[in-house]
């Protein structure tokens, strides 16, 4: 069965729609849409960090360490000075903030409770949004990162030594762990979802025609004839032209003309199911592969799309000026190629263009 994707915008994916589309919270006109994605790691890591740092304060208050729960307040300051920053566009800001804090705060708790209380791994997690701040040189974010590495390496040094008695301080070992891996993982697999997306985007540019937002002729034989071949369902191919496309040039001009390209376009995506697909075949011609369907039911339909392009599509501004479009029709057979499927259909549109246009004619 032929799976077409025409009703996606080209160059989106679930996710990346997901984080910076349909998510209200992170609705934020003050971003723009390169910084985005930016943003919304940004956004997820100070909320992350934010909620942690209220659960140590509590933690701290609960055990009676003082100085710790005075020090986490500064903490949740300095997480909510980021996420500001961030909100606002700053995202170098916000990265500063967080690290300046994780500093900090991982070289205070290590020197206070010792290696043991794992503290010192949360430096791993932070030197991951250096990396991630794409406004910064990446020269200048790699020695960044490796500072903190070198740090962590550095506090085993100082305070390995450090004599602590705290009842939970194994428990408080491995939940930081826990929590410093899981905004590095976060930020590993958000690098590797945009590496994804930009090659989706990369691969679909060859592949989309950038005026219609159609697919292009080189889509069908990288992507639809395999499957056209190995489905076991009806298929019929259309070919369609704009009548008298040449004419609209001439006397309205080219813009007038990517105009109707686009109005034609449109209709056909929004006429068609998700398993039919849609191609800008060249100039002002058009394929269509229909699924599931015989050649009685596609002629009702392509016949239903022909008529209500020419009552609702006109030259702008000219509603006595409708466009119409001419369609042929073939059956797919497997004793054929689609090359030879794909003239027939042609045949049958200069059928119809032959006998006066505005018609739907079946090869035979």
């Amino acid at each position: 069965m032929l799976q077409s994707n025409q009703k996606l915008d080209v160059g989106k994916n679930l996710l990346r729609d997901y984080c910076t589309n349909t998510t209200s919270i992170l609705q934020n006109s003050r971003i723009n849409d390169d910084n985005k994605m930016v943003y919304f790691i940004t956004f997820v890591i100070g909320v992350f960090g934010l909620i942690i740092h209220l659960g140590l304060l509590l933690f701290f208050y609960k055990i009676n360490i003082i100085e710790m729960a005075y020090f986490n307040i500064f903490s949740i300051a300095m997480w909510s000075l980021g996420l500001y920053f961030n909100y606002n566009g700053l995202h170098t800001y916000a990265i500063n903030s967080f690290n300046i804090e994780v500093l900090l705060h991982s070289v205070f708790a290590t020197m206070y409770m010792g290696i043991d209380s794992g503290f010192q791994f949360y430096l791993w997690a932070i030197s991951a949004l250096y990396i991630l701040d794409f406004k910064l040189p990446y020269i200048k974010a790699l020695a960044m990162s490796l500072l903190f590495i070198m740090l962590f390496a550095i506090l085993y040094l100082l305070f390995d030594d450090v004599d602590v008695h705290y009842e939970y301080i194994h428990i408080l070992n491995f939940v930081n762990i826990i929590i410093a891996g899981a905004p590095l993982l976060f930020a590993l697999t958000m690098i590797r979802e945009i590496y994804n997306y930009r090659e989706f985007k990369l691969a679909q540019q060859g592949m989309i025609d950038s005026l219609t937002n159609l697919y292009n002729r080189s889509y069908i034989f990288k992507k639809v004839i395999h499957s056209i071949n190995q489905s076991d369902t009806n298929i019929v191919v259309v070919m369609c032209d704009i009548d008298h496309f040449k004419s609209v040039n001439d006397n309205y001009g080219h813009a007038e003309g990517d105009y109707v390209l686009k109005k034609v376009s449109a209709l056909l995506k929004e006429a068609f199911r998700e398993s039919d697909t849609v191609v800008r075949w060249g100039g002002e011609e058009f394929l269509i592969i229909l699924n599931h369907i015989d050649i009685q039911q596609a002629y009702k339909t392509i016949d239903a799309v022909r008529k209500k392009i020419f009552t609702t599509i006109h030259i702008q501004d000219m509603p006595l000026k409708p466009i119409s479009l001419s369609f042929g029709i073939a059956e797919f057979d497997k004793t054929l190629s689609l090359e030879e499927v794909i003239a027939q259909a042609d045949e049958a549109l200069y059928h119809s263009k032959n006998s006066g246009r505005n018609k739907v004619s079946i090869f035979k």
